[in-house]
This record gives C-alpha cells, structure tokens and sequence, in this order.
C-alpha cells in the first residue's frame, strides 16, 4: 500500500509494488474502496469495490445529514481478479 485516502467517508487504498510495499506489480497504482453505508438496523456497514463490482448492501449511503456530503458508491480499479472474493460482488 503506498496510500490511503478518506473522502466523504469513502476509504480509498492504493497499492504500489515500489520497496518496501509489497504489492503484487500486476495491482501497482491500483485502488480499491471501502464505501461506508448505513444499514437498515442503524449500524455501519462497508462495502469493498473493484472494477465490476455493483452490488450495494441494503441501507443508505452514509453522510445523509445537513451539512454533510454525502458518501459516493465510488469504484476502486483493481481488476476483479486480483480482488477479495468481497470486492468482487
């Protein structure tokens, strides 16, 4: 990992295969994104992202309240295949 990024809640992670990160050189400058939501019982929730990844878990984006921005359903672009199983969805 060379950053990690917070964005309206969204947490966005960058790999770099560049010492002393270890990251596998076919993911290096690629990102995934952990988007924070609501879920139906009040609770916080997170989903990963990957490129093709569409599912949204039940709830509301987080950051619904005044004079907050609101979080975006953001994508990361890892390519699924070098994904947790997680992201892919």
């Amino acid at each position: 990992m060379s950053q990690l990024a917070v964005n309206n809640g969204v947490i966005t992670i960058t790999y770099s295969s560049t010492a002393p990160n270890r990251a596998n050189s076919k993911i290096n400058g690629s990102t995934l994104t952990l988007v924070p939501y609501t879920s139906i019982d009040g609770s916080v929730s997170w989903k990963c992202r990957a490129v093709g990844s569409t599912a949204a878990p039940a709830g509301e984006l987080m950051g619904t309240t005044a004079g907050t921005t609101k979080a975006v359903n953001a994508v990361g672009t890892v390519l699924a295949k070098y994904a947790p199983g997680e992201c892919r969805a």
